[in-house]
């Protein structure tokens, strides 16, 4: 509600130093635009991207859910 009255992108972040269940479900329930989850690798330009096609589509606020242990491959963006 908070992003949608303030047309703004939120992240939220959730247990799940291991396990990204409570994330992903967490994403599915709240119509999350991007989900990150530790299993899987996902590096910032691909999450904006997802915000960019939501914002392309229309929609005027994005919801990201991050789990605390999700990893990113941002340093294969910095070589």
């Amino acid at each position: 509600m908070t992003a949608s009255s303030h047309h703004r992108a939120l992240v939220v972040e959730t247990m799940g130093r291991d396990c990204g269940y409570l994330a992903l479900m967490s994403g599915i329930a709240g119509g999350a635009e991007a989900i990150v989850i530790p299993e899987r690798e996902i590096d910032p330009e691909t999450v904006a991207g997802m915000l960019r096609h939501a914002y392309d589509r229309g929609k005027r606020h994005a919801l990201v859910v991050v789990a605390e242990g999700a990893k990113n491959n941002a340093a294969k963006l910095i070589r």
